[in-house]
């Protein structure tokens, strides 16, 4: 989900009815109507009680450094199981109020038609963990429409070589969340910065898309976007045909690209 919120009082705009929810997420907007923090703890509960055993090990990250790696002596799960279903329940919670599970339920979408055991039980951990933080919001308040985004690929992660691309784009000083995306690579990418070029450049189309959104409905003139990428060897291919620069802090996008662990998470 991509949602714009902003600060009423500085843009002018009012807010007639103030929703307490919406299409299963509930909202809960502070007394002075700046922020917003989003939940699907009713979903979430549901998903827990009716797959996750009580007595199962908490997790405090949604994947483990085992996520793209495939054992071929892992037993298939019999026909009729239920690993698509959890995998599009979770993805639903992931892309509307959970990036932080996003990466591993994107690549266990990748095993929906063959999935295994080894699958499953990486499903599980995601529910474990989502149980670990179900109290977590996303909180939704941002002074300005400055687009940033944090963009990261993982080179040659998946199993067959493929690439994996990730990038968060936020809005205002606040750094207020807008959207995140989690995609395996389309094309084979042949080294590192072939593919962190081609994350770079899928992310800057989603950044067009959004500034001529905005444009489109004449909210304000927005600042000039700020690209955030790590990739030495990008950064020089692209500084001389845009102004984008370099953060030297830990890239947000990195929990998109890697299973990450502990404080890093």
């Amino acid at each position: 989900m991509s949602m714009i919120f902003y600060n009423s009082q500085l843009h002018g705009v009012t807010f007639e009815r103030q929703a307490k929810s919406y299409i299963g997420i509930n909202l809960t907007v502070s007394s002075d109507r700046k922020v917003v923090e989003l939940d699907m703890v009713a979903s979430i509960q549901q998903l827990v009680d009716k797959h996750l055993d009580k007595d199962y090990r908490s997790y405090s990250s949604p994947a483990g450094n085992d996520l793209f790696e495939l054992t071929t002596d892992s037993t298939p799960l019999p026909k009729g199981n239920k690993f698509l279903s959890i995998v599009m329940s979770l993805m639903y919670i992931a892309r509307l109020v959970r990036p932080d599970i996003l990466l591993s339920v994107v690549y266990l979408s990748t095993r929906s038609q063959e999935p295994t055991e080894q699958d499953y039980k990486k499903l599980l951990r995601i529910l474990s963990y989502l149980k670990a933080t179900i109290g977590i919001k996303l909180r939704l308040s941002c002074d300005n429409l400055h687009i940033q985004c944090h963009c990261d690929a993982s080179y040659g992660s998946h199993h067959d070589g493929g690439s994996h691309t990730g990038y968060w784009i936020s809005l205002g000083t606040t750094k207020s969340y807008l959207y995140a995306k989690s995609v395996k690579q389309k094309i084979f990418a042949t080294s590192s910065t072939e593919a962190e070029l081609v994350a770079a450049v899928d992310s800057v189309k989603t950044i067009t898309w959004i500034q001529n959104l905005i444009n489109e409905i004449n909210i304000q003139h927005i600042p000039q976007s700020t690209l955030y990428q790590d990739n030495k060897s990008v950064i020089f291919l692209i500084k001389d045909i845009s102004k984008h620069r370099r953060s030297t802090d830990d890239m947000v996008a990195d929990t998109l690209t890697k299973a990450l662990q502990g404080q890093k998470l």
